[in-house]
């Protein structure tokens, strides 16, 4: 970009440049009309006829490449709206994904409410002897059916998990396509840099050009003051004839060698009418070659009229700079008009020195008369000095007839002063056109970086997508192996389920109280899926109760043995009801001291489910929250069997 803005201002200094060079142009026309030739005007003319040529195809290209620039913006445009609308039923499958995992949120909801009954039909199963296998009947059909939802639930996760990737090989395929656009527009650019490249040398051809045609202008401006230098030698030999007119007066002695000095000046005027004929075959040469050109020239301004009438019909917006324009051109007509006061200046000085020529005439033949009368030998000079008079009238006649075609051709230098003047306002409009297409051409090239770094956005979009998909599928495989050992540990439960049942007759007595433990577990776990803070207090709780049961079971223990140790007549039954009751304390201490190791894997348990709770919300993803709660429940189901084994 940086580039390109470069040789957009190097382009507009450059067009500046030949802007001012435009203005200043009817100046150096007008200030050197009197002594230029018309092949400065011919050339003028073909440079702004081939500058104008350039403009114009310039033009077509610049518009064909905005054309084409608006063409990839619409395309760049429909494949950011094609990927926006992936992007939106991406999104569109996330949000049923969620739907879903809010759905088996649901359902894992239910199950524990289920799994709390269930826990209620065990506990009324511990109570009454024969509703237990009912009730483990009904345990059993509820891990079956658990087991039929895990199974459907892989076969969903399956189904989404090959929609997923088919999603991806698409979204893979749209990347590649978009990928080859992007490389097409960098092909583009580059063809565009080259064509600006191109355009870049063609201008620096037209300038050099234009400085040519500045030199030209200079060397004319040259050969106008050698004109003037020769009229100064015209002035000086004006002199030269009056001091020898003085000298005649002075003595008839020097009137002989005056008369051959004369003789000599007027073989000198022959040459130089001599040389104006010449230049008056090439004058009249160059005036029909002039007029020719010049109708060739009318021509193609026509045409050029009508190809700019189509480009003023397309500027409409711009007809107050036209006018302004027209202003700057009456102006410059002005200037024009200062220009021809200033030759016809020149031409009444010029008008001036021919009076000036005819009053030496005059006293050159009133200095004939005298020397006719007084000399003979004159007589021989007197006609030649008729010869010179005739010569020199029809060098005044020359002169008048080159003046009025001097006049002619002002005016015809006026008239096409005026039409490179409409041409040169016209070239005016066709740069500022060019300008703003340019400016266009910027904004459009902005554009197209927008859209380029659009598209960057919704490709990285599409990779965070994808990494989102790559977390759910590892997410999956988690709560795969998890819902896996979920079943081992529900298999585990089973097993303990039997267990209790044949060791229910040994609890029965402590049944009341693990039932008012097991309740308060029970609110524990509820209170621990509302908020998962609150679990560490509610376990330290269950510790201290628990240290306090033991010390109560202590202090039981401590009191039977002095009842032991008082009671002598009964002391070998007590004994042996010690021995139970002890062994009994022993067994109770020993599931205090798993209950303790327990209590310590769940409180390490629950830190872990911390710092994935915390990981689940950086990433965002419900399935790691779901993987969690799946935890959570397994722990608290486990929690639960755990105690009512104790």
């Amino acid at each position: 970009m940086a580039k390109k803005k470069q040789t957009h201002q190097q382009k507009s200094a450059e067009m500046a440049e030949s802007e001012e060079i435009y203005q200043n142009a009817p100046e150096t026309a007008a200030a050197d009309a009197a002594g230029s030739t018309v092949d400065d005007t011919e050339e003028k003319l073909a440079n702004l006829k081939s500058l104008n040529t350039m403009l114009l195809s310039e033009t077509a290209k610049k518009r064909q490449e905005i054309s084409e620039l608006l063409e990839d913006k619409k395309s760049v445009a429909a494949e950011l709206t094609r990927s926006e609308s992936e992007r939106e039923s991406v999104a569109a499958e996330l949000t049923r994904v969620r739907e879903e995992l809010a759905k088996v949120e649901a359902e894992k909801e239910e199950l524990r409410r289920e799994m709390g009954e269930v826990v209620k039909e065990r506990d009324e199963i511990m109570r009454v002897k024969c509703e237990g296998d009912l009730e483990i009947v009904k345990l059993n059909e509820l891990s079956d059916e658990l087991r039929s939802e895990i199974e459907r639930g892989r076969e969903r996760f399956d189904v989404e998990k090959g929609e997923f990737e088919l999603e991806v090989r698409v979204k893979n395929e749209e990347v590649m396509e978009l990928r080859k656009c992007l490389n097409d527009m960098e092909e583009k650019e580059r063809s565009l840099m080259g064509e600006f490249d191109k355009l870049k040398e063609r201008y620096e051809i037209v300038s050099k050009a234009l400085r040519e045609s500045e030199e030209k202008v200079e060397e004319m401006r040259v050969e106008c003051e050698g004109f003037k230098k020769e009229v100064e030698g015209l002035n000086g030999e004006k002199e030269v004839i009056l001091r020898e007119n003085d000298g005649f007066r002075k003595g008839m002695v020097e009137s002989e060698g005056r008369v051959r000095e004369l003789s000599g000046e007027v073989s000198e005027l022959n040459g130089v009418v001599a040389r104006l004929r010449e230049d008056e075959e090439k004058w009249r040469v160059k005036f029909l070659e002039l007029e020719k050109r010049n109708a060739e020239v009318l021509e193609e301004f026509d045409g050029l009229k009508s190809e700019f009438g189509v480009l003023l019909e397309e500027k409409k917006a711009k007809e107050k700079e036209i006018d302004r324009l027209i202003g700057e051109n009456s102006e410059n007509l002005s200037r024009v008009g200062e220009l021809g006061l200033e030759i016809d200046g020149l031409k009444s000085e010029f008008g001036a020195l021919l009076e000036e020529k005819k009053a030496k005439e005059k006293e050159i033949e009133g200095l004939v008369g005298e020397k006719s009368e007084n000399l003979s030998k004159l007589e021989a000079l007197e006609i030649e000095i008729e010869g010179v008079k005739r010569v020199n009238e029809g060098f005044l006649a020359e002169k008048s007839r080159l003046e009025e075609v001097k006049s002619r051709q002002g005016d015809e230098i006026r008239e096409l002063q005026v039409e490179l003047d409409v041409i040169r306002s016209n070239l005016l409009s066709v740069q500022e056109s060019n300008q703003a297409q340019l400016d266009k051409n910027v904004k459009l090239l902005s554009e197209v970086d927008e859209y380029k770094s659009a598209l960057d956005r919704a490709v990285n979009e599409r990779d965070d997508v994808k990494r989102c998909l790559d977390e759910v599928r590892m997410n999956g495989d988690e709560l795969r192996v998890k819902v896996s050992e979920l079943l081992t540990k529900i298999e585990e439960d089973g097993k303990v389920i039997k267990e209790l049942n044949d060791a229910r007759e040994n609890v029965v007595a402590e049944k009341n109280e693990l039932e008012i433990k097991y309740n308060k577990l029970a609110e524990e776990k509820v209170s621990i899926e509302k908020n998962h803070v609150e679990v560490r207090d509610k376990v330290v709780d269950l510790e201290s109760k628990l240290r306090l049961k033991s010390d109560m079971f202590v202090s039981a223990l401590n009191m039977l043995r002095n009842a032991a140790m008082k009671g002598d007549d009964e002391g070998i039954t007590v004994n042996g009801e010690l021995r139970t009751y002890m062994s009994e304390i022993e067994a109770i201490r020993a599931v205090f001291r798993s209950k303790d190791e327990k209590v310590g894997e769940m409180e390490k348990h629950i830190e872990r489910l911390h710092s994935s709770v915390l990981d689940a919300k950086k990433k965002k993803s419900f399935w790691t929250m779901v993987s969690s709660a799946t935890t959570i429940l397994a722990a608290v189901v486990s929690l639960a069997y755990a105690t009512r084994v104790r």
